[in-house]
């Protein structure tokens, strides 16, 4: 393994939700796509900026309830033309 990356990366493409916590409450959902996954986080693209140290929520989009979600602290985001790639690390527990 090369760089700081602590675990294997695998491609991940699917539609997801992405919620991020302003305070103690979260804003509403809006979409986002799936980049590549890993043990301890998620990369995907957005509309939405981010700034590095925010808490979001990423749920499957296909799950309506978000049954199965994951808490995670943006860890960097990149413009990409319109766009952004964020990428997350897992909170412990989630």
């Amino acid at each position: 393994m090369t760089g700081r990356r602590s675990h294997a990366r695998v491609p991940f493409v699917g539609s997801l939700h992405l919620r991020c916590w302003r305070g103690d409450e979260l804003d509403p959902p809006v979409a986002a796509h799936g980049v590549d996954v890993s043990v301890g986080g998620v990369a995907f693209t957005s509309a939405v900026p981010l700034a590095n140290g925010d808490r979001v929520c990423l749920a499957l989009a296909r799950d309506a309830e978000a049954r199965h979600f994951v808490h995670a602290v943006v860890r960097h985001a990149t413009p990409l033309g319109t766009s952004w790639v964020i990428g997350v690390e897992r909170r412990p527990g989630s």
